[in-house]
């Protein structure tokens, strides 16, 4: 078995997106994100996208949980946060078209 390692200026550093109303994301910064949900919330739109560009969310509920996600409408997604109660971690991920940010795969809570 062959394991290949990435060097530290290869690996994809997590950022952290603030928990207000509206979430902002810059995905000039990287493409990994994560937030802890701390009340009903809405992804916004990301700025500054760069078409074929992947973002993947890690979405957290604070202790207290059961905090929905609603999504941009420049999402298009089928992803469902069903489960979400305290302290669970759902991941979801995105690839940007040019128009809009197209799911590729998500995992509702998990953890």
């Amino acid at each position: 078995m062959v394991v290949e390692e990435f060097p530290l200026s290869q690996t994809a550093k997590i950022l952290t997106l603030t928990d207000v109303a509206t979430i902002a994301v810059n995905t000039a910064l990287g493409g990994k994100f994560t937030v802890t949900l701390t009340a009903d919330r809405t992804m916004g739109v990301p700025t500054n996208p760069a078409i074929g560009q992947e973002t993947e969310f890690d979405i957290v509920q604070d202790r207290r949980g059961s905090h929905p996600l609603t999504w941009d409408a420049a999402f298009k997604e089928a992803w469902s946060d069903r489960g979400n109660t305290r302290g669970k971690r759902s991941t979801i991920r995105f690839y940007y078209d040019g128009t809009n940010w197209m799911q590729m795969g998500a995992r509702s809570p998990y953890i």
